[in-house]
């Protein structure tokens, strides 16, 4: 697979360039032809790197790329929705097992312990 050098005089007739992030595999679960369009060159480290935006598809593919590159995005947000709320349940169950392991705190709560009162661990 090589890179195209992508502007807006040097596309080729019949194709598209998509800048998109994460087309790539997309594109490659799709079985669709594409090809990762550089950009231009940038320079990291006193040497030259191309620089890679999006792909380019064929005019054809287009529709399908983005119909499965939206789908791809919602699930990607319903997935980070999910992970947050889990980890949300966690932080909350943290603070309650530390609160549980104060012994005088969770006595206190209890009600069988007073304010103050010293905790006979025997």
């Amino acid at each position: 697979m090589q890179s195209q050098l992508v502007t807006p005089v040097a596309l080729m007739q019949g194709t598209v360039h998509l800048q998109m992030p994460r087309l790539g595999p997309i594109c490659k679960k799709l079985s669709v032809d594409y090809a990762p369009a550089m950009t231009g060159f940038d320079i990291r480290g006193g040497r030259s790197v191309p620089v890679i935006e999006g792909v380019v598809v064929c005019k054809e593919d287009e529709a399908t790329v983005l119909e499965a590159y939206i789908e791809d995005e919602r699930w990607d947000t319903k997935l980070f929705t999910a992970v947050a709320h889990m980890g949300l349940q966690i932080l909350k169950s943290s603070i309650i097992s530390q609160l549980c392991q104060m012994s005088d705190v969770t006595m206190w709560f209890c009600g069988t312990l007073a304010p103050g009162q010293p905790w006979d661990c025997a």
